[in-house]
């Protein structure tokens, strides 16, 4: 993948037969972080309590609310209400979450990673409940220190040896200061799930300053020659849980171009029993360039357009993308107006080394 400074890992050991690669699995059985109770005991206290107004929709212009908050409307009406509605909820309860921590207590980098936005996106994502923000966000942190340190210092060997193994390329941010990553199954030389997931965690990784800052994704996923090689349920049972628990919050939108009826069955089999109503809300489906020019034309700035109207006149197969959009795109670098990413779109050992600091 072409990604801005992101760390790789090695090669990871095959995964098991069935369910999720054990490196990538979401369930801790007990706390090993000094500071912090364990996630059962957390749990055992049971929620907290908001107050009678905690599930109501917040009042009065949604989209000013947002941006008072610090948080770019979607454009989705019902989507920024439940958005806005969970913020809220979230800062009501920070302070709480940040004494449950015992911040000082953890080590140099789970305190780097537990900053503020971190805080509130593990407290959106579970209503505003304290207890069980910090049970998730204290997994987090086991699996953070066991999986994926090791991924910042280390190249993608996958890459390395492989060109075009894998499809996640950050192509910018879009008007609302989001990040676009376009991914095409079809364009991933390698299927290994493993190795994959730890790409898909370097990006992110990069992007979000070893996720303590905030900010969220629109994942484009292109879903042209989408082949059942490209199906394996155990990306779809990794991925789900591993971005929902341990990215929470970290996505804006996800916008599938071009689903064909193999997707559907991928859909309604696997991903839809996994994927939580929220979620569902930020889920586009776009086909065709009218729509493509439609939604991007409102958030996206010119070259990322470009692009992703390009890629979609490209046979989707490793190696098949539009070099000139790329090269615009890497010329146009971090532009005020869309914040684009800087990547080397000639180089066919595509990673570059993770920046130290």
């Amino acid at each position: 993948v072409i990604s801005p400074r992101p760390g790789r890992a090695a090669r990871t050991a095959a995964p098991p037969a069935r369910g999720p690669p054990a490196r990538m699995q979401t369930v801790f059985p007990r706390s090993s972080l000094p500071g912090a109770e364990s996630p059962a005991a957390l749990k055992a206290k049971g929620p907290c309590a908001l107050g009678p107004e905690a599930g109501a929709d917040p009042p009065g212009d949604v989209a000013a609310l947002l941006l008072a908050m610090g948080l770019a409307p979607s454009g989705d009406a019902a989507l920024d209400r439940t958005v806005a509605r969970r913020r809220l909820a979230a800062l009501k309860r920070l302070p709480e979450l940040r004494e449950c921590m015992r911040l000082d207590h953890l080590d140099p980098a789970a305190r780097h990673y537990c900053s503020d936005a971190t805080l509130l996106r593990y407290l959106e994502a579970r209503e505003g409940d304290v207890t069980a923000a910090a049970a998730m966000l204290l997994e987090s942190l086991e699996w953070r220190a066991r999986a994926v340190a090791p991924l910042h210092h280390r190249g993608c060997s996958v890459c390395a040896s492989k060109p075009h193994a894998h499809s996640f390329y950050p192509i910018g941010r879009d008007r609302r200061g989001w990040e676009l990553i376009y991914s095409c199954a079809a364009r991933a030389a390698s299927k290994e799930v493993c190795g994959s997931m730890d790409h898909i965690v370097q990006v992110l990784e990069a992007l979000f300053e070893r996720g303590r800052q905030p900010g969220k994704v629109v994942w484009i996923i292109d879903l042209r020659g989408l082949s059942w090689r490209d199906c394996d349920p155990r990306f779809a049972r990794t991925a789900v849980p591993m971005l929902s628990t341990r990215f929470p919050e970290r996505m804006g939108q996800i916008v599938a171009l071009e689903a064909p009826p193999l997707f559907k069955t991928l859909w309604d089999t696997v991903v839809s029993k996994m994927v939580d109503p929220v979620t569902s809300m930020k889920i586009r489906m776009l086909r065709g360039e009218e729509d493509v020019a439609g939604y991007f034309g409102t958030h996206a700035g010119p070259d990322q357009l470009r692009f992703l109207q390009a890629v979609l006149r490209e046979p989707a197969r490793p190696g098949a993308l539009p070099r000139a959009e790329l090269e615009a795109l890497r010329l146009g670098g971090a532009d005020a107006e869309t914040g684009g990413h800087w990547w080397d779109a000639t180089d066919e050992a595509v990673c570059e080394p993770a920046e130290e600091g």
